[in-house]
Parts: C-alpha cells; sequence; structure tokens
C-alpha cells in the first residue's frame, strides 16, 4: 500500500483516534477520584437533626389551644381577664377603704373615678 492510499490513511487515523480513546477511557479513574464531590453526609445528618427538632418544637405549638381560638375568641378571653382583674382590685381597694387611715384620702379618689364624686 502507499502512503497516499485513502484506506490505510484512514486506518491510521482510526488506530490514532482509538489511541487517545484508550489512554482517556484509562484516565477516568484518576479523574475520578480527583474529582470526587465533597461528602455531604454529616452536614445532611446534622440538618435533618435539626429539623426534627424544629418539627417536634412545632408540633407543641400547634398543640395550643390558643392558637385554635378565633379571634374573637381570644378578645373575649382577654374581656374576661380584664374584668376579673378590675374585680380583684376593686376588692383589694375596698378592702384598703376599710381601713380607717386610708379612708380619708382614697373615697374621694374612687368617687372621682367611679363618676359618683
Amino acid at each position: 500500500m502507499s502512503e497516499t492510499d485513502p484506506a490505510a490513511r484512514a486506518f491510521e487515523d482510526l488506530c490514532a483516534e482509538m489511541t487517545v480513546l484508550r489512554r482517556s477511557v484509562e484516565a477516568l479513574p484518576q479523574a475520578w477520584r480527583d474529582n470526587r464531590p465533597p461528602d455531604y453526609t454529616e452536614d445532611l445528618a446534622r440538618v435533618v437533626k435539626a429539623m426534627n427538632a424544629v418539627g417536634t418544637h412545632m408540633k407543641a405549638i400547634e398543640a395550643n389551644p390558643t392558637l385554635k381560638m378565633t379571634p374573637q375568641a381570644y378578645g373575649q378571653g382577654i374581656r374576661e381577664e380584664g374584668l376579673a382583674a378590675s374585680r380583684r382590685l376593686e376588692g383589694v381597694f375596698q378592702q384598703a377603704i376599710g381601713r380607717s387611715w386610708l379612708r380619708s384620702s382614697v373615697t374621694p379618689i374612687l368617687d372621682a373615678i367611679s363618676g359618683s364624686g
């Protein structure tokens, strides 16, 4: 065969391409070792642990009956507690007024507040 024979030239080109391909394939394991992505197992385990803890806390928060109340029911509860606190304070004031040394100074103030003075 002569050097200008197209078949011989094509065969040589094919051999050269196969050599390059073989070297590339042989280099793959080392390239994979050199370019291995980081192992995120520990980081992901910490994230999962934290998310589980958050989930536990969220379940406890969601179980709180206050969160199930409507705004109207919540407002009614605040009003009722306010009235109860007012009644307790009224009792304390009445006891204080019952004491002779406070009666003269507190009675005019309470009359002014209640509008009866």
